[in-house]
Parts: structure tokens; C-alpha cells; sequence
């Protein structure tokens, strides 16, 4: 067996080429080497960063989660009569609601508990609103059944827009039935539509939705909840890593998101607040960087400011709190995301921890259930050869190679009191 570096694997590759296509394969697939007859491995450690590697750190925030009974946004929202289905929340969070079940207190994912797309504001920011008696009743899916849909808006939203906006109420659909038979095309997709609601009721319309829920006895519809999700931009509120410049930083991308800053104060804030906070490293020579598998362990302890035995426990394979990315098929090159758990979530209460790197950046385009570009199994085996998706990867990967290095990232989900302090 021998060990090469990746160029040293790279260019003993293209010794093959002129040695014929199986044993060029063998050797890329399987490190078989028919010229030495020795098993190649590629060790990735062999490239370490120097201690003289120039390195930039630059800090900056996410996405910004509440919590919250009523609505906080201070300007005028879109709202859904009938929302569509694959727009509620169906992903895990990695934080908890407490519930009531019967005597018993529980935790279950906020994923699960059925929910609907009620609105959103700006451009890119969501609000969700939730229905945890639901989650109690023997529900099987967070997603609401139609009758469910149709006792929320014909018992609860609809009465509230009239009584909210009786001159405008004319505008929204009679039932739910008539609004789904509006938004059926005859290709049979949907259009669903959405309805202003001014400042002025934004911050009233939650309690007035439960209020006419409770007047028509419905019993799932006290204990409504809202959930805001501000969906940063990358880079927009980049800064470095002190003090001053995170408050700073977190005053700008509450005001890009129209929120005023006092949400966040401990004496103002309404409900419960989560940030992602992250750092991005990059080489000062543009050299691409990964993360050592190596690293994980180190990272999540000096990060969280936890134990080494909570570090080791929960970044061992097997622990249902951690999963690794691996890259390129190379077991010490991953990225990873964990789930600290109260244990392991340390000084700054984390949800949630992951390292990853830029580079997928180039083939991100989500679809579906996938995240990045894909190919069908007819393509690849079609009658032409080679196909143009193989094309024009092969195309993006060697522009890569010439054009673009990568960066590790380290992100974690922390409450909003410590969105300066971490990291």
C-alpha cells in the first residue's frame, strides 16, 4: 500500500493514459496500480495548512427565527387564504416546543406540529402559524387535512378579516371550496393567491383569529402560535470579530429585515428568538479549503465552551446527534452537523452546530428533495453520449478548478441574547 498526496494521485492517474481505459478506471475507482502493483490511498492530511497560511475570518448572521403568539412585523404583510401545502414547515428546526399531553409535559420537533404558510413580508422572509392541540389529537402529519383548512379559514381567518377590514372583506374568497376552485387551472396546477393586510391590523389579527376560533368552539384553536423566519443574504452583514462590530452588524440585518432592533432586548423582546450566527475562513492565496474530520471534535469543544467528554460523545459516529458530510469520498475530509443537545449545547445554549464549505455552491439549484443539480437515470443511460448535464458539469467543475476556491464555514444556532457573543 502507498500513500499519495492529491497531486501526487492526479498525476500518477494521467501516467494511465496511454495504458488503456480499464486500468486507468481501476486505479481512479479502486487505487488498484497495475504498474507497481501496489494499492494506491490518497491522504488528504499530507496537505495540511502551513502555520504561516494566511488566513481571513470574517463573521456574519443568517437566519433569524421567532417565536411569537402574535405577528411583530411593524409594516403591512401578504397573507394566504389557502397557502400552498408544500410551503409549511416540514424540516426540522433543531430546537423544540413543550407541549401538554395529558398530565405529561413533552418536547416534539416544531416540524411536527401541524402548521400553515400564513404569510410573509419583504422578499424573502416567511411566516408560519401553528396548531399544537393538533399535534396532541393523534395527528399522523404536520400537515393539515383539508377540513382542518376549511374550519381555519371559514371559522377563524375569515370571520377575522371581516371583523378586522368589514370594507375590504368583499376581496377574499366566500369559502375555502370556491378559493381552491379559483386557483385550479385547467392543466390542473394551482395559483394561489395572496391579500395585503394593513400595519395597522398586523399585530391584532393573531388573537382576533383565536378569538373566533374559541366563539365557534373549535377546541385546537386556542393555543395558536406565529413563527417568523428571516432568510438572510450572503455577505450582507459581513463583519469582523469583536464586539462592536457584531452590534452593529445585527442592527443591520435587523433593519434589512424591518424589525425593529428592540425585538431582540431583553426587556422588549416578545416570545423566543433564535440566530445562526457563522464565521467564513478563506486563504489568503485563494487555496481551497476543507475540513479535516479530525477537526470536529476540537471545534464544537473550544466553540460551545463544553467538555472534552461531551465533545467526544457527540461528535462519534454512531451518536444519533451527529452526521458527517464526507467529501469526495475521502473519510478525513468532512464537513458535519450536530444536534449539541442540553448537554452538550455549552455556554451559549446551541441547536445547532455545522461545519461546510462554499464549494457547493457552483451546482446548488434546489429541486425537489434535492439541493443541487441532478441527472435521471435516462439521461445517463440514454442514446446520447455523453450527455449534456455530464457536459456541462465536467464544464462548471474545470472553470472551477481555474476560477474558484473554496471556504470553510462554521455555523451555529444559539437564542438571539447571544447573537454577538458566540463565535
Amino acid at each position: 500500500m502507498r500513500a499519495y498526496t492529491l497531486e501526487e494521485f492526479i498525476l500518477h492517474a494521467m501516467d494511465y493514459e496511454n495504458e488503456g481505459d480499464v486500468d486507468f478506471i481501476k486505479f481512479i475507482l479502486t487505487g488498484e496500480d497495475t504498474m507497481s502493483g501496489e494499492l494506491a490511498v490518497v491522504d488528504p492530511i499530507c496537505n495540511p495548512l502551513t502555520l504561516d497560511h494566511g488566513i481571513i475570518a470574517n463573521r456574519d448572521y443568517d437566519s433569524l427565527i421567532g417565536i411569537t403568539q402574535n405577528i411583530i412585523v411593524p409594516l403591512s404583510i401578504t397573507v394566504y387564504p389557502v397557502s400552498n401545502p408544500m410551503e409549511s414547515l416540514s424540516t426540522s428546526i433543531h430546537f423544540k416546543y413543550p407541549i401538554a399531553d395529558g398530565n405529561k409535559m413533552r418536547s416534539i420537533d416544531y416540524h411536527k406540529i401541524p402548521n400553515l404558510h400564513f404569510g410573509s413580508w419583504g422578499t424573502r422572509h416567511m411566516i408560519h402559524i401553528f396548531f399544537p392541540h393538533l399535534a396532541t389529537a393523534g395527528h399522523q402529519s404536520p400537515k393539515m387535512t383539508k377540513e382542518e383548512k376549511v374550519i381555519f379559514y371559514q371559522k377563524g381567518l375569515g370571520p377575522a378579516i371581516e371583523d378586522s377590514l368589514p370594507q375590504h372583506s368583499s376581496d377574499w374568497p366566500s369559502t375555502y371550496n370556491t378559493e381552491m376552485f379559483r386557483a385550479c387551472k385547467h392543466s390542473g396546477y394551482l395559483s394561489y393567491q395572496s391579500k395585503m393586510l394593513p400595519q395597522y391590523i398586523v399585530s391584532t389579527i393573531g388573537d382576533k383569529i383565536r378569538n373566533q376560533l374559541e366563539l365557534n368552539e373549535i377546541e385546537w384553536g386556542h393555543d395558536i402560535f406565529f413563527m417568523h423566519t428571516v432568510q438572510g443574504i450572503k455577505h450582507s452583514t459581513q463583519h469582523s470579530l469583536d464586539l462592536v462590530s457584531a452590534e452593529m452588524a445585527l442592527e443591520e440585518f435587523l433593519i434589512e429585515a424591518n424589525l425593529p432592533p428592540y425585538i431582540l432586548d431583553e426587556e422588549w423582546r416578545e416570545g423566543q428568538w433564535w440566530i445562526d450566527v457563522g464565521v467564513e475562513f478563506s486563504s489568503e492565496r485563494k487555496d481551497c479549503l476543507q475540513w479535516s474530520t479530525l477537526s470536529h471534535f476540537h471545534m464544537i469543544k473550544e466553540i460551545l465552551q463544553i467538555s472534552e467528554d461531551h465533545a467526544s460523545r457527540i461528535t462519534t459516529l454512531g451518536s444519533s446527534k451527529y452526521s458527517r458530510d464526507i467529501v469526495s469520498h475521502l473519510p478525513s475530509v468532512s464537513g458535519c452537523r450536530i444536534e449539541p443537545g442540553v448537554q452538550g449545547q455549552g455556554a451559549f445554549q446551541a441547536a445547532y452546530f455545522q461545519l461546510y464549505t462554499t464549494d457547493k455552491a457552483l451546482t446548488y439549484n434546489p429541486e425537489g428533495t434535492h439541493h443541487g443539480k441532478t441527472i435521471m437515470m435516462k439521461e445517463v443511460m440514454g442514446a446520447t453520449q455523453l450527455p449534456r448535464f455530464i457536459e456541462g458539469l465536467l464544464g462548471t467543475y474545470n472553470m472551477a478548478g481555474e476560477m474558484n476556491s473554496s471556504n470553510g464555514l462554521v455555523e451555529v444556532r444559539v437564542p438571539a441574547v447571544h447573537a454577538t457573543t458566540v463565535l
